[in-house]
């Protein structure tokens, strides 16, 4: 899309092209550093993406500039944002609906991304028979207590009232 909306045959619009593409990879390779161990040993320092081709030397030392409590996943998409106005501004890109779009292609990027960090974050295998096994052992419990108190309050448990009633009526019927 980005090689369709933004016009130009030159050099610096077919470098801004290829830097927009670049930083898109480069967020996908830091958002996948933290979430898959191949990609890990693959890319295991900033200085391995450089080698890598995803970013330059320039912007590995302006990435580790920013001084982020949080990742820095999203930077590079932020550089891809400024050059797309940059393009627009610089009539790279025909109308500002073709740069809507293009942002708007960018956001869901990011988004999927996103979703990515988050699933990570959440096991998605589902232990059935440890959830079957926690079932039963639930059940046994149940029925370990009813069988240590027998004479409660329950309806499963003996009736005591009923047993001294009978026993009372049928003394009474011998006498």
């Amino acid at each position: 899309m980005i090689s369709s909306y933004v016009d130009g045959d030159d050099e610096e619009t077919r470098m801004m092209r290829r830097a927009m593409v670049r930083y898109m990879c480069l967020a996908q390779v830091l958002v996948y550093r933290d979430i898959s161990i191949p990609v890990r040993k693959r890319f295991p320092t900033y200085t391995a993406i450089v080698k890598a081709g995803f970013m330059t030397a320039r912007e590995m030392k302006k990435l580790s500039d920013i001084d982020l409590e949080y990742d820095k996943y999203w930077v590079p998409i932020n550089w891809t944002f400024t050059l797309l106005h940059n393009a627009r501004r610089a009539k790279k890109i025909s109308s500002d609906v073709m740069t809507n779009k293009l942002c708007d292609e960018l956001r869901v990027f990011r988004q999927s991304l996103q979703v990515v960090c988050n699933y990570d974050w959440i096991d998605l295998h589902v232990p059935v028979m440890t959830i079957i096994q926690f079932i039963f052992f639930v059940g046994w419990l149940k029925a370990a207590e009813v069988l240590l108190n027998p004479m409660g309050e329950d309806d499963d448990d003996f009736e005591c009232n009923y047993l001294i009633d009978k026993n009372l009526a049928v003394r009474c019927i011998h006498d």
